[in-house]
């Protein structure tokens, strides 16, 4: 199996040191101290599998250096580990899509559990694609993509993938178009020929499946989950949990019988 490679962005000297004593006898540790070259890597490597960033950076924003790393490579988890950060910073960087928030220090066994478990299930969730059939592998549109001819199929489906590996970062319809090779108008088009339902209605089930997730596997605040999933505005969340569900994000939490759910919910 190809080593895994960590991308660790620290403008600390001793602690970018502290990281690669810590990995490199089992992974491939690239280490930087500019946000920008991190930002260059991003855009041309295909090698990286996660990465450690610290929010300040003496050339760039940690935060830009996620978005450009969730927009060339959606499916990286990133890992914040800052010194530096607030909890504003913290929504940010769920928002953009990091993984986790880590205020330094960190405990050595602890920032290993984190890396490993999301390395793991970045493992699995590309091991569950390889397997399993477009109706399976999308969680709001289930059903198989319709005939259509074979080229935007294809397509389609790399933008499908795209929807499910960057919906908790602020994504467009313009960005899921570039990713299918279409036009914005071509491929609103020939999304829903495809799925019987709109980019818009995919992307929008796809964050409500998480939010809900969430609700009852975390004790993340109502709040929190919105910016994870991809909201910025947490009435945005409350409004389509409620139309995709029937009840309130609160009302689904504190909800003891689940029986009352529709069937799935």
């Amino acid at each position: 199996m190809k080593q895994q490679t960590i991308l660790i962005v620290e403008q600390d000297t001793d602690i970018g040191r502290y990281y690669c004593g810590i990995f490199e006898n089992k992974y491939k540790v690239v280490l930087t101290s500019s946000g920008r070259h991190a930002m260059r890597l991003a855009r041309q490597s295909e090698d990286i599998h996660l990465a450690l960033l610290e929010y300040r950076l003496p050339d760039a924003s940690g935060l830009d250096v996620l978005r450009e790393i969730k927009r060339y490579q959606p499916s990286v988890p990133v890992i914040i580990v800052t010194a530096y950060g607030d909890e504003n910073v913290a929504v940010k960087a769920f928002r953009y899509g990091a993984k986790d928030y880590l205020k330094k220090p960190v405990a050595y066994e602890e920032l290993i559990k984190r890396v490993e478990f999301y390395l793991l299930l970045k493992q699995a969730d590309k091991n569950l694609r390889r397997t399993l059939c477009p109706v399976d592998r999308h969680h709001a549109a289930k059903i198989p993509l319709r005939d259509i001819a074979s080229c935007q199929h294809i397509n389609i489906q790399k933008a499908l993938q795209f929807v499910d590996d960057a919906f908790t970062a602020k994504i467009s319809l313009a960005s899921a178009a570039e990713r299918a090779c279409l036009s914005r108008h071509h491929f609103s088009r020939a999304f829903k020929k495809a799925t019987g339902t709109t980019y818009q209605e995919y992307l929008t089930g796809r964050r409500v499946e998480e939010a809900r997730k969430l609700l009852k596997e975390s004790s993340r605040t109502v709040t929190e989950i919105a910016n994870a999933v991809g909201y910025s505005d947490i009435n945005n969340l409350i409004r389509n949990f409620k139309k995709h569900t029937g009840f309130t994000p609160s009302e689904f939490r504190n909800c003891r019988d689940r029986s009352k759910f529709p069937s799935g919910k």
